[in-house]
């Protein structure tokens, strides 16, 4: 039994890495609290007033801006980085896969999966998506942008931290096109 116990540790150690798990990838976190928050820049303010929406800027990471905006019946995250923008209003693969009344919880901060070089790759956040079956209640939905494209793009949505992890740290996929 003993040999067999060994046999099987020295096993594992020559057993290949997992299939598309990314070296040196890493995370870091940003709260999205409000008391972590502050007001967005007037002109920003606004411009969202005009259209209805109200909203925050959280800390971001290496550059990137993230703005927690919401209306009276939904709440959503928005990126920017010179030029780059990902809104989860304009997305419309994340509003096929949210529907209309979507928002933002279950979670005070949101995940940036970091490259070998500490650059962001991609982001992971939690929204309350209500249920197809039964709209008043929710599911708590972990969904992935991937931010080492041109443009921000919707990777997908998933139901654990690891899964969401494998999607933000595989090859780089987007559903649908990204977002103008």
């Amino acid at each position: 039994m003993t040999r067999l116990r060994i046999g099987m540790a020295l096993g594992l150690l020559f057993l290949p890495p997992l299939a598309g798990a990314a070296k040196g990838v890493d995370s870091s976190y940003s709260s999205v609290r409000a008391e972590d928050c502050h007001e967005v820049p007037d002109a920003l303010a606004h411009s969202l007033a005009e259209q209805g929406v109200q909203g925050q800027e959280c800390p971001g990471l290496a550059g990137w801006r993230l703005l927690f905006l919401n209306t009276d019946e939904r709440s959503w995250l928005e990126l920017r980085r010179d030029g780059a923008r990902w809104s989860g209003a304009d997305d419309p693969a994340y509003r096929k896969l949210t529907g209309p009344f979507a928002n933002i919880g279950g979670s005070d901060v949101v995940e940036w999966r970091l490259d070998e070089a500490g650059e962001p790759r991609a982001l992971i956040f939690r929204a309350a998506v209500p249920k197809a079956d039964d709209p008043v209640r929710n599911d708590s939905v972990l969904f992935v942008v991937r931010l080492d494209q041109p443009q921000p793009c919707l990777a997908g949505r998933a139901s654990s931290n690891e899964a969401a992890r494998a999607l933000a740290d595989g090859p780089p996929t987007c559903l649908g096109e990204p977002a103008p």
